[in-house]
């Protein structure tokens, strides 16, 4: 009765253990335990509700298994009794604003003001109501029996910081979890991964998100060993800048139930590892940014389950939107088993292979984006009978001129791959200016009156094409048009920089410099 006033509902009458509440409040369920009436459930989702839920008598349900107020206004904080109820084990808050501790009874946090945060122009969010807040876990975490907590979209605006503020590494603590989902809520900061992470054997779903405009709060590295992970289903926790994942420690290859993983934003480096597509993680369909086709599970406070291999484009990996990391390169069985990929952006990486140069079974590809890496290998060859609407990126990389003009195998009419990538992008963009120096900086000394030749980089640059300037200090050397350059009777006046410039008619807008010598 004390929460159903603190929503600003009607006063009940004639309460009392022979009225089934479950006739009178829609949405609570009530059930005969021990000869006595008990709520065992209260699921006000889309209720339209306003208030709070901040109310101690809520402990006194000691037979409440599942409490759900998705999206309502309530302005509350989360009562610890709440939290702690013996058997609860479904809390679902997600679009419900989420209030800090009364000041002067919150020992975690400083005290703060509450109320809602208007944003004029940004557009407020409908059945949402924010102050700042925290959520903290159960008083005994090793003791609950909560298996699921989904606490998503507590911010009030589209571009604000309100919302939960913090939440308690305890709830890592809670080894009966099985879905742990804390996103969209833009307040939370400087959250290090946990360690007890890898004790959560009983964990099928976890999603750790910043807000819409993709700020992070994890920090820290995520653990090496998650060999007891196996159960582990759905492993979400993109765009947190400061958390680092070393794909070349951390071995995945025993979480056999995952069937997605999305890290893409995180401080990502080593090499992507041939067990995400070789068939060892059996029902993996998506990876690294990439969203599966459906409702989020649980949502809305449903018992979420996922079906594995179901993508939005059907089954296998397709959509790969991993940029600004430091992942090194790509296996082969990326490309090889997942002949629908329609969506690779591995921009701004340190990649240095793709692990192929074959993608003619790529038949659905929308756009290839590779730009701002250490790429130098030939160019991958495409199917050639569609059209990338998206376009093609490749600039930054460190292409040269030989990996641009050769003849792939499926070439129709023995066109060059730089060809064929012009006609497949006629209507989106084919990006290849500039790339970055080719060869590597190095400082040659010589003794006096000796003769040095500075060569072209080992033929990293060859071509039947190309044509060659030899500079010193920026400024042509007249007549110095060769691949090598070779000073005899080398003086003190020769010292300086020397760089090698490449052109070639076949591609006239590019210019390729080589690194210092």
């Amino acid at each position: 009765e004390a929460l159903w006033v603190s929503l600003n509902q009607p006063a009940l009458t004639g309460w009392g253990s022979e009225m089934s509440l479950s006739n009178t409040i829609d949405g609570v369920t009530v059930e005969t335990i021990g000869g006595e009436l008990r709520v065992t459930s209260i699921n006000l989702r889309k209720k339209g509700l306003t208030g709070n839920i901040e109310v101690p008598e809520l402990g006194n349900l000691k037979e409440l298994t599942y409490f759900n107020t998705f999206f309502n206004s309530l302005d509350s904080y989360i009562p610890q009794e709440l939290v702690d109820l013996p058997k609860l084990e479904y809390l679902y808050l997600s679009r419900t604003s989420i209030n800090g501790f009364p000041d002067d009874q919150d020992p975690h946090v400083e005290a703060t003001t509450g109320g809602t945060d208007v944003h004029p122009g940004k557009g407020k969010r409908t059945e949402q109501n924010v102050w700042r807040g925290n959520l903290h876990a159960p008083t005994n975490p090793g003791a609950s029996v909560l298996k699921w907590l989904y606490v998503t979209h507590t911010d009030s605006d589209i571009s604000s910081a309100d919302g939960l503020q913090s939440m308690d590494a305890e709830w890592f603590q809670v080894y009966s979890l099985e879905g742990l989902y804390v996103w969209w809520n833009r307040g939370i900061s400087n959250f290090p991964f946990p360690a007890e992470f890898t004790n959560m054997t009983n964990l099928t779903h976890l999603a750790l998100e910043g807000g819409a405009n993709g700020d992070g709060f994890l920090t820290g590295n995520l653990p090496s060993d998650l060999s007891g992970l196996s159960g582990l289903k759905w492993f979400r926790i993109p765009a947190h800048e400061q958390l680092a994942i070393d794909l070349d420690t951390i071995d995945m290859s025993t979480m056999t139930g995952l069937n997605m993983i999305w890290i893409g934003g995180c401080a990502v480096s080593g090499s992507l590892p041939d067990y995400f597509f070789d068939g060892t993680l059996p029902n993996i369909y998506q990876s690294i940014n990439s969203w599966p086709g459906g409702s989020s599970p649980g949502a809305e406070g449903a018992h979420p389950e996922v079906a594995a291999n179901q993508g939005p484009y059907g089954n296998g990996f397709n959509v790969f939107q991993y940029r600004n990391n430091s992942l090194t390169s790509l296996p082969a069985t990326l490309w090889q088993n997942n002949p629908g990929i329609i969506q690779p952006e591995f921009a701004m990486n340190d990649l240095t292979t793709i692990g192929t140069k074959d993608l003619s079974n790529q038949n659905s590809l929308r756009y290839l984006r590779l730009n701002e890496n250490e790429l130098h290998e030939d160019l991958p060859y495409l199917s050639w009978n569609y059209t990338l609407s998206g376009g093609i990126e490749i600039q930054n990389n460190r292409y040269v001129f030989k990996h641009m003009l050769y003849v792939p195998p499926n070439a129709p009419n023995g066109e060059t791959v730089f060809e064929l990538y012009k006609n497949v992008t006629q209507s989106g963009e084919f990006s290849y200016v500039p790339q970055k120096p080719f060869g590597q900086a190095r400082t040659i000394s010589v003794a006096e009156g000796s003769e040095v030749t500075l060569n072209d980089f080992d033929g990293i640059v060859t071509h039947a094409d190309n044509q060659y300037q030899w500079q010193k200090d920026g400024v042509n050397i007249s007549g110095a048009t060769s691949r090598s350059l070779t000073l005899s009777n080398a003086q003190s006046s020769d010292a300086g920089t020397y760089r090698l410039v490449v052109t070639n008619p076949n591609i006239s807008d590019l210019t390729l410099t080589s690194e210092p010598i």
